[in-house]
């Protein structure tokens, strides 16, 4: 089998270049598992980044409406402030009446 230098060199080539191909196998299926690996995290945060849009989308929307609801009662403030003058103005008026009446 082996009757030359030339023959053990060539199995010893053969040998290394099958080794070779198993570490190349090896590196590569890493290297795809890496990337799947790293393609699975960029889908989960494609989907965090959504729904963090979907939350600041509603947050807009409430604070939105919470301005509206307080410009239409800005409306209303001076009437609601008036009404409450004279209930205090209203009620003063009874306790003097009801301290005048004991005296």
């Amino acid at each position: 089998m082996l009757e030359t230098s030339k023959d053990l060199v060539n199995v010893s080539l053969s040998f290394g270049i099958v080794l070779l191909a198993v570490l190349l196998a090896f590196v590569l299926y890493y290297v795809i598992k890496i990337l799947k690996d790293a393609s699975e995290m960029i889908h989960e945060v494609r989907d965090t980044v959504g729904e963090f849009k979907n939350h600041l989308r509603a947050w807009e929307e409430f604070l939105d409406s919470l301005k509206e609801r307080m410009s239409s009662a800005g409306a209303y403030l001076p009437l609601v402030v008036d009404g409450i003058s004279k209930l205090v103005e209203f009620i003063s008026k009874k306790k003097e009446q009801k301290k005048n009446k004991k005296e």
